[in-house]
C-alpha cells in the first residue's frame, strides 16, 4: 500500500513539473484533481492534453494561435495574447466536455480572475444546460456590468467637470464603444447609451474632423436606427473622403441598414469597376455581398429589401 502511495506521489510531482514546463497543455488548476483522484485524475489531464495537441492547428506566431474546437461547439477563437488564450481555451473546453465538476471549477476561476477576458464565452455559458454554470456565468456578467457602470459614472463626472477637454471626450467615446460591444445593456438603457454615444461622437467630430471619427459616428447612427442622420453623414463623408475604403464600407453598411438592395447592388458593381486598392477584409466583404445578391437574384432597379 505504501508502495502504491509512493508511486502516486512521484507521478503527481512529475505531472506538476510537466505542467509548469508547458509540456502538458493543461492548466495547473487541474492539479488538485490529479492529487485527489488517483489514476483517473491523471487520465483526465492526459485527455485534455491530447485534445490540445490534436485540436490546435498551426504554430504560435507573435503571440497568436488559432484554435479549432470540436464540431459540436461551432466556434473558432483567435486571441492575440497567448497567456490569455490558454485560459480562454481551458474554459471553452470545460464548457464542451461532459464533466460538470470541471465546468463549475473553471467558471469559479473566471469569477476570481478578470471576467472581461471571457465576456464572449460568458454569453454562451448563460445558455449552458448546467444550471450551476449558468449561475456562475450570470454572476460574472453581473460583476462585469458593475465594473462598467462604475467606470461610466466616473467618465460622466469627468466630462461634466470639463466638457472642453478633448482627451476626456476621446476616452468617454472609446469607453462607450466598448461598453456597447459587450452586450451588457438592453432595452431603454441600451438606447439611452447609444444616443449618448452618438451625441459625444458628433462633438468629437466637430473638434477632430477625420475619416475615422466620421466612420464611427455614421456606424453609431446606423446602430441607433437614425437613418436620416446617417444618410446626411454619408453625404458629407462622400464629399470629404470619396476614395477612402472606410467610405465604401460605410455605404455598404448604410444600404444594408435601410434594406436598399438596389443601392447595395450599385455600390458593389461600382466598386468592382473601379481600379483602386482595397484591403483583404474589404474585398471579402464585397465578395460576400456579390455572392449573396447573385443567389437571391437581386435586380438592378426593383430590388427588394435585403
Amino acid at each position: 500500500m505504501l508502495y502504491i502511495i509512493f508511486i502516486h506521489i512521484v507521478m503527481c510531482i512529475l505531472v506538476f513539473v510537466l505542467m509548469k514546463a508547458k509540456a502538458l497543455k493543461v492548466q495547473t488548476q487541474l492539479m488538485p484533481v490529479v492529487v485527489l483522484v488517483p489514476l483517473w485524475g491523471m487520465l483526465c489531464v492526459l485527455l485534455l492534453h491530447l485534445l490540445h495537441v490534436f485540436d490546435w492547428e498551426g504554430t504560435v506566431e507573435a503571440g497568436v494561435e488559432k484554435l479549432h474546437t470540436n464540431e459540436d461547439a461551432h466556434r473558432s477563437l483567435l486571441v492575440e495574447n497567448l497567456n490569455n488564450q490558454r485560459s480562454v481555451v481551458a474554459l471553452q473546453e470545460a464548457l464542451i466536455l461532459n464533466d460538470a465538476q470541471l465546468r463549475r471549477g473553471m467558471m469559479l476561476d473566471v469569477l476570481y480572475e478578470n471576467p472581461e477576458d471571457y465576456h464572449a464565452l460568458l454569453n454562451e455559458a448563460i445558455n449552458n444546460e448546467d444550471g450551476e454554470v449558468v449561475h456562475y456565468a450570470t454572476t460574472a456578467m453581473a460583476e462585469l456590468s458593475k465594473e462598467y457602470d462604475a467606470e461610466l459614472r466616473r467618465l460622466e463626472k469627468r466630462y461634466a467637470d470639463d466638457p472642453e477637454n478633448l482627451e476626456t471626450l476621446r476616452n468617454y467615446c472609446d469607453f462607450l464603444e466598448r461598453y456597447l460591444q459587450r452586450n451588457l445593456l438592453s432595452g431603454q438603457m441600451e438606447q439611452l447609451q447609444r444616443r449618448q454615444y452618438v451625441i459625444l461622437l458628433e462633438r468629437l467630430y466637430r473638434k477632430e474632423t477625420s475619416v475615422k471619427v466620421c466612420q464611427r459616428l455614421l456606424t453609431a447612427q446606423i446602430r441607433l436606427g437614425d437613418f436620416a442622420q446617417a444618410t446626411e453623414q454619408m453625404e458629407e463623408m462622400l464629399m470629404r473622403w470619396p476614395q477612402e475604403e472606410s467610405t465604401l464600407m460605410c455605404r455598404l453598411e448604410l444600404a444594408v441598414g435601410v434594406g436598399d438592395g438596389r443601392a447595395l447592388k450599385q455600390i458593389v458593381e461600382q466598386a468592382h469597376q473601379e481600379e483602386r486598392y482595397l484591403s483583404m477584409s474589404a474585398r471579402q466583404r464585397l465578395a460576400f455581398f456579390a455572392t449573396t445578391m447573385e443567389e437571391r437574384k437581386v435586380p438592378g432597379s426593383d430590388a427588394k429589401a435585403l
